[in-house]
């Protein structure tokens, strides 16, 4: 059913895009309003899946980085997940033939969430090139960049420059940090776009309490130093 359907679908669609999830999840809260707090709670839910998978790849490229992005990380995941729980106390009970027998049992519109990745894929390749050609000189530009499209770019490539000696641990944190601010701001803006002010007024107030936690945590692990 789509009460806890749609926050499951959001949190696996996570791991392959978070930005392109909002964007699904807009359009489904803009196409059936009676399921705008559940598209809401998934879309949320989505930025934990970023968070882990952001986890295990600063972990595994470089452990001395995780460790101080520990703090941040978590304090994130906690702010997305009680947000995320909140909107999916507040959906209303249905059953699983509610909603989606009537709209050809597909939790989102494949046409348009193929064209949007699109789109991210474009975003992420000219980051990719960008960082290619600077290096650590334009980490900072190319974290702002890759994060309008894809949180982790920043946090590979800071990692990977940590790992290859070219850069210190404390100058990979900030670039990490921007690049999830930026990715953050895109996904107000697609949230905004696809799913109306409606869907833009529950799950913006959500982004932002997640970055501030982050940052928030961040603050806390500096000033613990």
């Amino acid at each position: 059913g789509p009460r806890f359907g749609l926050p499951l679908a959001g949190f696996a669609s996570g791991f392959v895009s978070g930005t392109a999830t909002i964007h699904a999840m807009g359009q489904r809260a803009k196409n059936e309003v009676s399921l705008a707090n559940a598209a809401t709670a998934g879309a949320v839910l989505s930025s934990i899946a970023t968070i882990v998978q952001m986890t295990i790849l600063i972990g595994l490229i470089q452990a001395d980085l995780l460790r101080v992005m520990a703090a941040p990380l978590l304090a994130g995941g906690v702010a997305a997940c009680a947000y995320g729980v909140y909107f999916l106390w507040r959906s209303p009970s249905s059953s699983p033939s509610d909603a989606y027998t009537q709209v050809g049992h597909r939790a989102f519109s494949l046409k348009a969430s193929f064209g949007f990745a699109a789109l991210l894929a474009l975003v992420m390749l000219a980051s990719a090139a960008l960082n290619a050609w600077l290096g650590e000189k334009g980490i900072m530009l190319s974290a702002l960049i890759g994060g309008l499209a894809d949180a982790h770019s920043a946090a590979a490539s800071s990692a990977s420059l940590i790992a290859s000696g070219k850069i210190e641990v404390s100058q990979a944190v900030l670039p990490i940090l921007f690049g999830l601010t930026a990715n953050t701001l895109t996904k107000c803006f697609v949230a905004s776009g696809a799913g109306g002010s409606v869907y833009a007024r529950k799950i913006i107030p959500g982004l932002v309490f997640m970055l501030v936690a982050v940052w928030v945590g961040y603050a806390g692990a500096i000033a613990q130093m």
